[in-house]
């Protein structure tokens, strides 16, 4: 996939983009490799071994799946600003590669007054959701060690997951047991700014320090905790 980021000349683009792991890929506009420039960003996937064109900042993916957060910074509240601000990051343009000679228009979706649930489900629709990223994505090296214990109860790659009616009670329960542990330790876990106040970086040392360098120690402790979890 080609993703454009505009120039920054009549405005200006700050964001990453970042694998199915949350792993950053780039940084693009003028804190990233366009250095404000813009650019256009090819998105590869696992194991794309074909050489690249040149006059495309190429970003291999280990995932097939990804996504980006972009903002386009106002320049005040103001409605022109605003408005400005809005018509900039329509600039923003993604396409397939194969599509390039002739780009087809980019769709800008306006969520304001989309509803929907984006918390994490503490039942069996998190088993699902997982099957559904063991189904699509590779196993990468780091992750290899889940490949047993996910089969245990019934998510395999390639094969589908229809866990009966007592796995089905297990996976729930174990779902609202993982819930409370977590409301239980949660404010705690985390270290304030300073001592009388109440707010705190949330991601532990160790969390930041995995995810920094990819999750590529697979001995980290931070790691077999959120597989464990």
């Amino acid at each position: 996939m080609v993703l454009e980021i505009p120039p920054a000349d009549d405005g200006v683009i700050n964001g990453t983009v970042m694998d199915a792991w949350q792993v950053p890929l780039e940084d693009v506009g003028p804190a990233g490799v366009d250095k404000g420039k813009g650019g256009k960003y090819l998105i590869l996937p696992p194991n794309h071994s074909a050489a690249v064109s040149e006059g495309y900042i190429a970003l291999p993916s280990m995932n097939f799946q990804g996504y980006a957060l972009l903002r386009s910074i106002l320049q005040s509240g103001s409605d022109a600003d605003i408005a400005k601000a809005v018509a900039y990051a329509k600039r923003i343009k993604l396409y397939p590669l194969s599509q390039e000679a002739n780009p087809p228009p980019t769709t800008f979706v306006d969520a304001i007054d989309v509803v929907y649930d984006s918390t994490i489900p503490y039942d069996l629709r998190f088993f699902q959701s997982l099957d559904r990223v063991v189904q699509i994505e590779p196993w990468l090296a780091r992750d290899k060690l889940m490949i047993d214990i996910l089969k245990s109860i019934g998510i395999e790659k390639g094969k589908p997951f229809n866990p009966d009616a007592k796995t089905q009670d297990v996976l729930k329960s174990a779902a609202g047991e993982a819930y409370a542990l977590l409301e239980s330790r949660y404010e705690g876990m985390f270290t304030p700014y300073f001592d009388i106040s109440r707010w705190a970086l949330p991601a532990l040392p160790d969390y930041l320090k995995a995810s920094s360098g990819g999750f590529s120690d697979p001995t980290a402790t931070s790691r077999k905790t959120c597989l464990n979890f």
